[in-house]
């Protein structure tokens, strides 16, 4: 019953046999045997208030004693009453995480309409459910109170309100539990690491809201995790502090912040750790897996910062053909970030490189970068000087590379396996060659998809033998560029260049005395280009296609083959071009199976002869100036462009086309000015420039080339 003076209320007593009227007292006892109790006033009516308060939280039994007018007295049964008068905290709430020292208790008000006292509130605070040791408030009248105290951190705490009414009685209210757990410090920087050697702590501003106290601050450094032996800062009121000298590279350090208010109670943070690591250092270039084209490329780096120190960085490279650095070769000290290796690197070679950095004003060195791997592999591959062989340069080459022969005899059997690149003599091919290395196998092998921007230039390429299902050259689906070569005293199925599956480009090539069913073989819907070249004195046909072969013959001269000058098997050839050639003297016939085009030629293309033998043409030569029309000119040549290999360039004196000034052009000058006879070019033999030949060029020519004087123009 939540009444501290409950009313009593009772049935009244009637025996209509007899006019009697009862009067009644209540009897209330703590005891059923109502040993001590408290009995009301004699009561005419059926409703009694006791005049002080019950307890609460008492059981109580009453019973009524009814006296009639007679003296007869009935009393009743007992009953029992409980005084259950309570109330409830509010806040904290029960179990409630305190971050605050001095928390506000609010609970709910007595409400007891069976008593006119007003209630005064206690409140009891203990650490232990048992209120052993308590500490209270004043009383007042209020339902909220703030503690005029500081709470511990980290403890639990018990309350309760305690109520006590103007008559004395009193209520205890409902027991409530809390935790004060310290007030936060949260840490900021460092974190887990570091890249200064001199950082900045940064940390959470420490704010009790139940209290005006400021907070100052001490930060505590160590290098071990039981601060046996650490550093502190001074008193601080800011949240940030720079430590004043240089940590360890690589060491590991621990911190925490002291909060010190102004009362004395000091709060901690949690402990952090961090790793003080050296600044990045990242390689630049040359890039992981890079080809560097240059022959001694430059390396470049980030720089290294530390923005909490002013000291600067020194650097170091090392490069090695291996990842351990064994026998790398480094830089000097750098300031900056960048070094050109000096030297020429291997071609084809792996190389490593790192940076190491320094410190400049001490000892401590910068964790060395990533280890950066690239192939030196310069756009200009040089043979014998960069690798001894020409299949090695193949080898390490890279499509769109250009390799130098430079002049000698090369003893190889050479495979381009499908590399796009230019394999050019320097001296051309008087003066490099390619000669055999193993029989039966061809010199030059393009079988794996080359294309029109492989190049094959300037070389003499001899010796293969007995070749079976090839030449000198094989080219299998291939289209490469064979251009300005002497190919020369090879035998095979094909003596020269076998082409199967491919279009390859054979431009300005002698390709002489050599031995197989043809000195140059297509097969099948193979195609291609012969321009400008010289097939000649070869014991076979000269070309030899298959009916189904598209090919462009131009320019060029098929003379003195021992067999057909162009042939076709398998059926008449209705897919080529075959034009402006010279076909001439080949000992089975011009053509079988061919039908040509237009601006042909069947006469001595006289070539120039001597020994060794020269297929380029003589001044009196009929395929100068008879080529295509609609070819260009080279520079030096006549009106069109010539037959053959070699453009005769028209020299003034130099009437035989030999390059040489001798007697041989006394004679022919003398011919074209008193006979009228053989290549009497103005531009060769007009000495004078003045558009006649007269005795006056053959004293110009006499003083040339037996005292040296040159001519006038």
């Amino acid at each position: 019953m939540p009444f501290s003076r409950p009313t009593f209320v009772w049935q009244s007593l009637r025996d209509t046999s007899i006019p009697e009227t009862f009067a009644y007292q209540v009897v209330v006892s703590k005891s059923l045997g109502f040993d001590t109790a408290e009995t009301s006033a004699v009561l005419a009516d059926t409703l009694w208030k006791p005049i002080r308060n019950l307890n609460s939280g008492q059981s109580y039994f009453w019973k009524l004693v009814a006296v009639g007018d007679n003296g007869n007295e009935v009393v009743s049964q007992p009953a029992k009453v409980t005084i259950q008068i309570s109330f409830a905290p509010i806040l904290p709430v029960p179990n409630a995480v305190l971050k605050i020292r001095r928390p506000t208790f609010i609970w709910r008000p007595i409400r007891d309409t069976s008593t006119v006292g007003p209630f005064d509130y206690q409140v009891m605070l203990s650490t232990d459910s048992n209120f052993t040791e308590i500490q209270v408030s004043d009383y007042f009248s209020d339902t909220t109170w703030k503690a005029n105290f500081s709470l511990e951190a980290g403890q639990n705490y018990y309350w309760r309100a305690f109520a006590a009414s103007n008559s004395g009685d009193t209520v205890a209210g409902t027991v409530s539990k809390f935790l004060i757990v310290a007030l936060p410090v949260n840490l900021y920087l460092p974190s887990s690491a570091t890249r200064l050697k001199q950082p900045s702590f940064a940390w959470q501003k420490v704010i009790d809201t139940s209290t005006a106290e400021t907070f100052s601050y001490r930060v505590i450094l160590s290098n071990d995790a039981g601060f046996f032996t650490a550093e502190s800062s001074t008193i601080l009121t800011d949240t940030l502090w720079k430590v004043p000298h240089k940590l360890n590279l690589s060491g590991v350090y621990y911190w925490k912040v002291e909060g010190v208010s102004d009362s004395g109670g000091s709060v901690f943070s949690n402990v952090q750790n961090f790793t003080v690591l050296p600044p990045t250092l990242i390689p630049r270039l040359p890039l992981e897996n890079a080809n560097v084209r240059e022959r001694e490329p430059t390396l470049t780096w980030s720089s290294v910062r530390d923005s909490s120190i002013p000291d600067t960085f020194l650097y170091r490279v090392q490069v090695a053909l291996n990842g351990n650095f064994q026998n790398a070769f480094e830089s000097p000290f750098l300031a900056d970030t960048s070094w050109q290796i000096s030297g020429a690197l291997q071609v084809g070679g792996v190389y490593f490189w790192k940076v190491m950095a320094f410190y400049s004003a001490d000892e401590d060195t910068v964790q060395p970068s990533s280890i950066i791997f690239f192939r030196e592999q310069p756009s200009r591959i040089i043979i014998p000087d960069d690798k001894g062989k020409i299949q090695e340069g193949i080898d390490v080459s890279l499509n769109g590379d250009t390799i130098w022969v430079k002049p000698g005899t090369y003893y190889e059997n050479i495979f381009f396996k499908g590399k796009r690149v230019k394999l050019i003599s320097e001296a051309g091919p008087e003066a490099t060659t390619i000669a055999k290395y193993v029989d039966g196998l061809q010199l030059v092998n393009f079988g794996s998809a080359e294309d029109t921007t492989t190049l094959l230039s300037g070389f003499t390429i001899t010796g293969a033998n007995q070749v079976a299902g090839g030449a000198a050259i094989k080219i299998s689906g291939a289209s490469p560029r064979i251009e300005n070569n002497r190919i020369v005293g090879n035998s095979g199925d094909a003596g020269a260049i076998w082409v199967e599956g491919g279009f390859p480009r054979i431009r300005r090539n002698v390709i002489a005395k050599d031995t197989g069913e043809a000195a140059i073989l297509f097969f099948g819907n193979s195609g291609g280009a012969v321009i400008n070249c010289a097939v000649a004195d070869n014991f076979g046909h000269g070309i030899q296609m298959d009916a189904a072969t598209s090919i462009q013959v131009t320019n060029s001269i098929i003379a003195f083959n021992s067999r057909y000058g162009i042939r076709s098997i398998n059926g008449t050839n209705l897919n080529s071009s075959i034009s402006y050639n010279d076909i001439f003297g080949n000992s089975a016939g011009h053509f079988f199976a061919i039908l040509p085009s237009t601006g042909n030629l069947h006469a001595d293309p006289l070539f120039l002869g001597g020994s060794p033998f020269s297929y380029h043409l003589s001044s009196v030569s009929p395929c100068i100036d008879s080529g295509d029309p609609g070819y260009a000119v080279p520079a030096g040549g006549g009106s069109r462009i010539d037959m053959g290999a070699f453009e005769f360039i028209l020299t003034r004196g130099d009437l035989n086309g030999d390059g040489i000034f001798t007697a041989a052009d006394i004679v022919l000058e003398l011919n074209c000015v008193f006979l009228s006879t053989g290549n009497c070019n103005l531009t060769i033999a007009d000495l004078n420039c003045d558009s006649q030949l007269l005795p006056t060029d053959v004293v110009l020519i006499l003083s040339f080339v037996f005292l040296g004087s040159p001519f006038p123009c």
